[in-house]
């Protein structure tokens, strides 16, 4: 017995949510949504330094990079500050220099003027001298004119010769394709 608003709303929403289930098409049984559409939006051309070991715990060794600069191009424009340090972390469970997760954060300064970070948060697929990564960035800034940026969702893809220092990344916005 449904004794209270709340709950009766809670049933006629999951009543009206199994009805809805066949009015979408799917092309699997796990989702009712096309996989979203990755728009271009920033290409990064990035000098780091060669990677320095910090420490190994438990079998698990970090290491770290200091940025060296670079610029970036596309929807928005700038320099890259030589500032910031990139970490990586080596997990025990993958063969030795093979995966690693990475952490970095970039200081960019765009054409006009606007200093705003870029956080990047991924994993790195190494096949030496070559290594490749996909990441999830986010954008902050103080700049009314930029605040928008951290309301997108954005993914990276980079690549590098190793021990070049010249990383390429290219940003993606993330866009919905909406249901099947």
């Amino acid at each position: 017995m449904l004794r209270s608003p709340a709950s009766l709303a809670i049933a006629a929403l999951s009543a009206l949510a199994f009805l809805t289930q066949s009015t979408y098409a799917q092309s699997s049984n796990i989702t009712l949504l096309k996989p979203p559409m990755l728009k271009p939006f920033v290409h990064i051309d990035l000098k780091v330094e060669d990677s320095t070991y910090v420490n190994e715990t438990n079998g698990i060794m970090t290491g770290q990079a200091n940025n060296q600069g670079g610029n970036f191009t596309g929807a928005i424009m700038g320099k890259i500050i030589k500032l910031g340090t990139e970490f990586e972390t080596f997990p025990i469970a993958a063969p030795p220099m093979t995966e690693s997760t990475y952490v970095n954060t970039f200081a960019l300064n765009t054409t006009d003027g606007v200093a705003m970070l870029l956080k990047v948060d991924g994993n790195i697929h190494y096949n030496l001298p070559h290594l490749h990564g996909f990441a999830r960035m986010s954008f902050s800034t103080d700049s009314p004119k930029y605040q928008y940026l951290a309301f997108g969702d954005y993914v990276g893809e980079f690549e590098a010769t190793y021990p070049s220092g010249k990383v390429s990344v290219d940003v993606f916005e993330l866009q919905t394709s909406g249901h099947y």
